[in-house]
């Protein structure tokens, strides 16, 4: 299994795009690639992940429907800031307790 981490850094579109081509390829062959990247319309499926927490996983269409965004980016800025109000309401409930 290719691991590969933030593939397109670097790249521009033409090779985006290919890379994208290579990985359908591993795809159709039954390959699974992992990657990183900071493209979130890049992935058919798996978890998405900031700071070691899973933000959210399946197909991303499903994700995406289940979340209501339109696509990656927008679910990845809304998990991101359920994250933060959920910390900041763990931390408001240590300092009320203590």
């Amino acid at each position: 299994m290719p691991i590969l981490d933030d593939p397109t850094n670097g790249l521009g579109p033409y090779w985006i795009a290919e890379l994208n081509k290579m990985m359908a390829e591993k795809r159709n062959k039954g390959c699974a690639v992992l990657f990183s990247t900071h493209l979130l319309n890049f992935a058919d499926d798996g978890p998405i992940l900031h700071e070691g927490y899973v933000l959210a996983t399946g197909s991303m269409d499903d994700v995406l429907r289940a979340n209501e965004a339109v696509d990656l980016e927008q679910l990845w800025l809304k998990k991101i800031e359920e994250r933060i109000i959920s910390n900041e309401m763990e931390m408001l409930h240590h300092v009320v307790i203590k």
